[in-house]
């Protein structure tokens, strides 16, 4: 019987599990999905999480190529009209790091390879059953036969949809934002500071630009009309129009690997814990993407939940 068995290999599961091997724990983690998302879903490190990798002895990894975040500027109309620089902290990373989520996954799992842990790709959660004794899984295997795994805790890290949730029939109270939004992971040829987040207040909506991720990259929000019907993802035309009339022509938007339409959610658990099941990260809580909240509570769920563990 494994002691731990972790559904969802993101990073909050990535951290789980690693926190767990390290302590000598048996775990097995499995995620339905194929490999890691190269799709910028967070783009910021808090001070805090960047702690906690110092003492794994990943922060030098976790940071690569990034930038600190200074602060955010915002516009009305076009025009600068404020400047809100953020106050350092007193810790070894006074400020929040700029960096993908898909690196931070690609680090976590590396530093989980190191104590024998391998993510079990294309495995999913269907069934499950506990008693005061452990849980029982049922598992969907990558070839499509089925597996029944027993261990003595199981630990839902498998997102806002997560199957572990379902299945233990908890309630996921809260309410998803009527403003549609508009996001593009892409390159920008301008002059904007790049450690900083831009905040663009305009007539037609709220336009948001983070800080300048690794290899020059930026995300880039913007929101809707309200109740707007979206279907299918935009094009990078598209998301340009926005961009031009909220910040301007000289804002040229090229190199474009994600664009998509979506809605903010914001929702929480009534209780983390359910027997020997736990919800942690988006799992048990989802919120906006601003300021990286999703990712880092996530990764500190694992790290508080790992050693009562």
């Amino acid at each position: 019987m494994d002691t731990v068995l972790i559904a969802g290999g993101r990073t909050t599961g990535l951290m789980m599990a690693a926190e767990l091997a390290r302590r000598g724990i048996p775990v097995r983690i499995i995620d339905k999905s194929p490999g890691i998302d190269p799709h910028v879903r967070a783009t910021l490190l808090h001070s805090r999480t960047l702690e906690i990798f110092q003492g794994l002895g990943i922060a030098d990894q976790a940071t690569q190529g990034s930038i600190a975040e200074h602060g955010v500027r915002i516009y009305s109309n076009r025009e600068l009209v404020g400047d809100s620089r953020h106050q350092p902290l007193d810790s070894p990373f006074p400020y929040g790091m700029a960096q993908s989520q898909a690196h931070v996954e690609a680090v976590l799992e590396a530093h989980l390879g190191r104590y024998g842990v391998a993510v079990e790709r294309n495995v999913e959660l269907v069934e499950l059953s506990q008693d005061e004794t452990g849980v029982e899984a049922g598992l969907s295997l990558a070839d499509g036969s089925k597996e029944t795994v027993s261990s003595q805790w199981l630990v839902g890290c498998d997102g806002a949809h997560s199957s572990v949730r379902h299945l233990i029939g908890s309630a996921f109270p809260g309410e998803a934002d009527r403003i549609p939004y508009m996001l593009g992971d892409v390159q920008i040829d301008n002059d904007l500071e790049r450690g900083e987040g831009h905040v663009f207040l305009h007539g037609s909506g709220q336009l948001f630009i983070f800080s300048t991720l690794p290899q020059e990259r930026r995300l880039v929000c913007a929101t809707l009309e309200l109740d707007q019907p979206i279907d299918g993802a935009p094009s990078l035309e598209q998301l340009q129009a926005v961009v031009s009339q909220r910040c301007g022509p000289r804002m040229r938007l090229r190199d474009p690997r994600w664009l998509t339409y979506f809605h903010i959610n914001y929702r929480l658990a009534p209780h983390y814990r359910e027997g020997r099941v736990f919800l942690a990260g988006d799992a048990a809580h989802v919120h906006s993407l601003l300021a990286g909240q999703g990712m880092n509570t996530g990764i500190q769920d694992a790290f508080n939940l790992g050693w009562k563990l």
